[in-house]
């Protein structure tokens, strides 16, 4: 029957058939083993280079979010920190402003209106500009009327928030004012602002309420034309949607309608 390789005693019929079942099947049990390291292999490779593509990813949106932060802290006077192509200029802009606002004029070269006063023109190289860009007038002066000399605004109109404004020309632009917001934050364009009509709202009804106050402690003539004018203030430039823009305004950053 044979012999026990370890003991050297004569085999039994256990062993004969652990013999002939391991003769019988071990190929296969071998192909199985195999089978099984080449899974756990490609199961390893698999996640190994899901990995790679999870930290490519990361990576993407960790890139986005330096170039978005270089932006936002980039100031104003400054050079881009991101050249422009890889900014998409209508992505963002921190400040919300109006996609465009408009302005009015019969003639846009004269420096001075019908009534003779001081007014935003266009100048020879083509750029809008307020009569004083280093002027010190106040919103609420500008808005009045007065001191023209003085001011460093160019008044324009929202038409979101325009009821019936005022016809002050027959002559149209359209301002690219969120261009102009987006390249300001990015400090591309300098020594401009833009006061959105709701900071300028904000800023007449303040006005009106310390005017309401005064009077109410003393309802004098004085008091009275000062609530009056406050209060007058506040409702034209809601009628006209007004929004102010300082500094002077590049020709690209506007076209005749």
């Amino acid at each position: 029957m044979g012999l026990d390789s370890v003991t050297g005693k004569e085999a039994d019929e256990e062993l004969l058939n652990y013999a002939t079942n391991y003769t019988k099947y071990a190929p296969s049990i071998k192909a199985g083993y195999d089978f099984l390291m080449v899974g756990v292999a490609a199961w390893s490779t698999r996640a190994y280079n899901k990995d790679i593509q999870t930290q490519r990813a990361d990576a993407q949106i960790n890139e986005y979010y330096q170039i978005k932060d270089a932006v936002r802290n980039s100031s104003v006077g400054s050079q881009p920190v991101v050249p422009d192509a890889e900014v998409n200029t209508r992505a963002f802009t921190e400040k919300t402003v109006p996609d465009f606002v408009t302005r009015n004029d019969n003639n846009f070269s004269d420096t001075r209106n019908y009534k003779g006063n001081p007014k935003a023109y266009i100048n020879k190289d083509g750029y809008l500009v307020s009569v004083n860009p280093d002027g010190d007038l106040p919103i609420h002066s500008q808005i009045r009327g007065g001191n023209s000399d003085r001011t460093p605004y160019i008044s324009t109109t929202d038409p979101e928030f325009s009821t019936t404004p005022k016809n002050y020309g027959s002559y149209r632009i359209r301002i690219d004012s969120k261009q102009i917001q987006h390249d300001i934050e990015t400090g591309k364009l300098k020594n401009v602002e833009v006061i959105t009509h709701q900071e300028i709202v904000d800023h007449l009804q303040k006005r009106v309420d310390q005017a309401q106050v005064r009077y109410n402690k003393n309802p004098n003539d004085i008091n009275t034309r000062r609530l009056n004018d406050a209060k007058k203030d506040l409702f034209n430039t809601k009628r006209d949607g007004e929004v102010l823009i300082k500094g002077n305004i590049p020709p690209e950053y506007f076209t005749f309608e």
